[in-house]
């Protein structure tokens, strides 16, 4: 039994469907980046992995399926589907076999079948033949990549310790770094930590436990059926006996060591921050701030003490990954003894923190991975504006009612935006969640050394525009009160063996152009609950006036223009798309069906974009934006963000 894609003739006359197999690549690369596990399966546990969004070559017509398939007997049997529906059938191939298939169809969008696209779904399948049992995880892992996907969620991780170290400290010091910042307040939890531990290590509190041993008859300390047995009668050398024997390894010491192990891998996103840090940002010397290599150092030296903690006698045979630190129970230990006191305490103290570290995440629940690079794009961004442009947090929007989303609170605003991740964290296992409880979130912010440059950050804000229609850009930046930009984060793969270049050019005109620039009239486009906006902003939103719109993306791709592109050649660039639309190629949705009456692209927007008094020259631009490479990102945005500039820069 092995499993394979087919491609299926899917027959609506309930004649046999044409079947056709794909080889299986023994490329490890091919492996590596589309999808694992296919070929011949074994009794017992089989994982099979796909790429989100993978999309192996299809004739016209035809439909993808995962299959199991046999060419033996006894036939396959299913034991358990997961609420699937498999089709079942026999054919015969070019080699005269009989086979037996098993399968189910792939879609990207929806329909149908299981999907592997927008929402993706997980199955655990169950299959005999014979007296084998075959069970079988289908997972589909995202598009992005393991190591991206992680990276997505330590810097979120990072940007929600950031502002509760920011909120915590009771004197402001400027001159340090966030990095800095978060070291020193590792370094002190250590130095705390090792205090309290060297004063346990004199007087460790543990059990009492019996223990099988074999001893020298002499050694013996009580006498019974074993020892007399083993020494009067078969007049053994060493007998069997119990002895007592301590075990530190009690609820207290267990958390303790659990503590220990959070603060490993604090350290270790720390670290891959720092190391992302130098190839995101420019940063200057101010004060005594210390070089990256300085802060890892320090870091090295932080994560030799805490192993060796975990080295001593109190920890032996503990094992701080499989443990769990959170909850936290009181104890009489943690209650009356003062060094437990003190490590009970620090614990608390560090509850916030480490509650979202042991949220684990499974890197195959992409699921949510779409909404969690959009909001690694929006938090992104706030941390960039204050890292690199001084930018300060002075209010942000709290929803208190529906009816009146935008009620600016300035008491802790980084509080509010720290518990808005941390609520995101919590909730992303529960299937039923989304982002759509930040929805209409909006941050102020100003410029330290230059109060006038002021911008709003939004997240997902609702917009009416033109013909009376909403827009909802997933980042909304406005600059000075008045000139609006927007941000569209597109999780999506643009390689020819997954979406293809041809969605790009949808997010490029049908996104960015259409929705964002055309329908954005500036005669009609105002927040939807403008008038709350107004009343509960002292400063006054003008009248807002678009300047353009970029497209946020992993850039997975095999076009270099991707990673950065402003449209200069406004009229070429479009009609390369209206080519595509022509062939029907774009403006379809997801289950295979006209967006927009083709006029919509055609005509209005073709006027608008190629008039004489066309504004869409370098007003739409696309820039990879993932951890660790933000730099094109930066480019663009810099004279916005630096000096209240009012449009893109200019290649």
């Amino acid at each position: 039994m092995y499993a394979a894609f087919l491609n299926v003739l899917m027959n609506s006359d309930r004649e046999k469907n044409r079947i056709e197999e794909l080889p299986i690549s023994e490329n490890p690369d091919f492996e590596k980046d589309h999808c694992s596990g296919l070929g011949e399966l074994h009794p017992g546990k089989n994982v099979i992995q796909i790429r989100q969004y993978f999309n192996p070559p299809k004739a016209a017509g035809m439909t993808l399926c995962i299959a199991f398939i046999s060419s033996r007997n006894p036939l396959i049997e299913i034991q358990e589907n997961d609420g699937y529906t498999f089709h079942i059938e026999t054919a015969g191939n070019s080699q005269g076999e009989t086979r037996q298939y098993i399968y189910l169809p792939m879609v990207k969008y929806g329909k149908n079948g299981f999907n592997y696209g927008t929402n993706p779904d997980t199955a655990k399948l169950r299959f005999r033949q014979g007296d084998s049992l075959f069970d079988v995880e289908l997972i589909v892992i995202p598009t992005i990549g393991r190591t991206v996907y992680q990276a997505m969620i330590n810097d979120l991780l990072s940007i929600h310790f950031q502002l509760v170290y920011r909120k915590n400290e009771e004197k402001k010091r400027e001159y340090l770094s966030d990095c800095q910042r978060e070291l020193e307040y590792l370094n002190g939890q250590v130095y705390t930590l090792s205090k309290i531990l060297k004063s346990l290590s004199r007087e460790p509190m543990s059990d009492i436990g019996k223990e099988k041993a074999r001893l020298p008859f002499r050694c013996v300390k009580h006498l019974d059926a074993n020892v007399i047995m083993d020494h009067y009668i078969l007049q053994r050398p060493k007998v069997r006996t119990r002895i007592h024997k301590k075990n530190y390894n009690i609820y207290e010491n267990q958390k303790i060591g659990a503590y220990i192990g959070l603060l490993l891998k604090q350290l270790d996103i720390l670290e891959k921050k720092i190391e992302r840090g130098n190839m995101e940002y420019q940063t200057e010397e101010r004060g005594c701030v210390l070089q990256n290599q300085q802060l890892k150092t320090q870091i090295h030296q932080m994560r030799a003490k805490l192993n060796r903690f975990l080295k001593s006698d109190i920890f032996k045979g503990f094992r701080p990954e499989t443990a769990n630190l959170y909850p936290l129970h009181t104890t009489n230990l943690f209650v009356n003894h003062q060094s437990y006191a003190k490590a009970f305490q620090l614990m608390r103290n560090y509850e916030k923190i480490g509650r979202l570290l042991e949220t684990r995440i499974p890197y195959y629940a992409c699921g949510k991975s779409s909404e969690i690079y959009e909001l690694w794009c929006f938090f992104k961004i706030l941390e960039l504006l204050m890292a690199e442009y001084d930018y300060r947090i002075l209010k942000v929007t709290e929803k208190k009612d529906k009816r009146n989303p935008y009620q600016f609170r300035t008491v802790n605003p980084s509080k509010k935006i720290s518990d808005y991740i941390e609520q995101f964290f919590s909730e992303l296992e529960k299937p039923e969640i989304s982002a759509e409880a930040f929805y209409n979130f909006i941050i102020y912010l100003e410029q330290k050394d230059h109060p006038e440059y002021n911008i709003y950050l939004g997240y997902n804000c609702s917009l009416s525009a033109a013909g009376s229609k909403t827009v909802r850009p997933d980042i909304l930046i406005i600059v000075n009160h008045q000139y609006i930009f927007t941000c569209d984060a597109k999780y999506k793969n643009y390689q020819e063996t997954f979406m293809g270049i041809n969605e790009w050019y949808v997010d490029l005109f049908e996104c960015a152009a259409y929705k964002y620039q055309y329908l954005m009239d500036e005669r009609q486009m105002r927040f939807i609950h403008e008038k709350e906006l107004l009343e509960s902003d002292p400063h006054r939103v003008k009248r807002l006036e678009k300047r353009g719109c970029c497209i946020l993306t992993p850039a997975l791709t095999d076009s270099t223009d991707v990673s950065f592109y402003v449209v200069s050649k406004i009229e070429e660039d479009y009609k390369k798309y209206l080519a595509l639309l022509e062939k029907g190629r774009v403006n379809i949705d997801y289950n295979g069906n006209e967006r927009l009456d083709a006029a919509e692209y055609t005509e209005k927007l073709y006027n608008a974009i190629l008039s004489s008094r066309s504004s869409y020259e370098n007003r739409i631009a696309s820039v990879r934006f993932v951890p660790g490479d933000i730099l094109n990102f930066r480019v663009l945005f810099g004279g916005i963000f630096r000096q209240q500039l009012t449009e893109f820069y200019r290649l």
